[in-house]
């Protein structure tokens, strides 16, 4: 690969936030007196954006689940609040290959379908010794991955092109998202979703590492 512009999805890829989402999420669910879920269970959950999150976490029987999603939605932003720094951290290898990428000269930039503001909290927290030149989660009126528009904003924001670009990310939403914004796709194959799901999805590479990203630019 000959690329020097490369984004990233958030949770899952940069970041292991699994566990702190699943118990902010949990508390709202046991909020409204609805079943909760093992972790694990929210692998297959997140992705499309916190609203789809509870959707799933609630299910399509629920004669009342659109209403019960916008309140478990509000309580979550709430609980998260003080939890989404508890048990999360950037995956092995992350560190190690950000400073890979910085000696490459690359453009790094960040596309989350996280709400906003808690992308930018986590980036801060987590990935502040590495310039980011965009970093965009879910933001109002801008629709969420899998629609390339915010990819395309990124790609000129930093005045790149899509030839030279690359989205990295955990699951099928990511590759999707690449597939419309006409880039490549790498598959993040160490985050939540798993090679085989990024196989399927038709990632154009697939990386058991993190580091694997260095072997393939090089």
């Amino acid at each position: 690969m000959r690329h020097t512009t490369i984004l990233f999805d958030l949770d899952g890829t940069l970041l292991d936030t699994l566990e702190d989402i699943a118990a902010a999420a949990n508390a709202a669910l046991a909020d409204r007196g609805l079943p909760t879920h093992d972790v694990e269970s929210f692998r297959w959950f997140v992705g499309n954006g916190v609203e789809n999150l509870f959707r799933r976490a609630i299910g399509d029987t629920h004669a009342d689940q659109e209403a019960e999603t916008s309140a478990c939605l509000e309580k979550f932003q709430e609980t998260y609040e003080f939890q989404w720094k508890v048990n999360s951290r950037p995956y092995d290898g992350v560190v190690d290959m950000l400073d890979g990428l910085v000696q490459r000269n690359c453009r790094l930039a960040i596309l989350s379908n996280k709400p906003h503001h808690f992308t930018i909290k986590c980036v801060e927290h987590f990935l502040s010794e590495w310039r980011f030149d965009a970093v965009f989660g879910q933001r109002e009126g801008v629709p969420k991955k899998p629609d390339p528009q915010a990819v395309h904003e990124i790609i000129e924001l930093l005045g790149s092109t899509s030839g030279q670009s690359i989205y990295v990310g955990d699951s099928i939403v990511d590759v999707q998202t690449a597939h419309r914004a006409e880039i490549v796709s790498a598959g993040a194959a160490w985050g939540f979703r798993g090679a085989v799901e990024l196989h399927a999805a038709g990632a154009d590479y697939v990386l058991q590492s993190p580091l694997d990203l260095l072997t393939a630019l090089d």
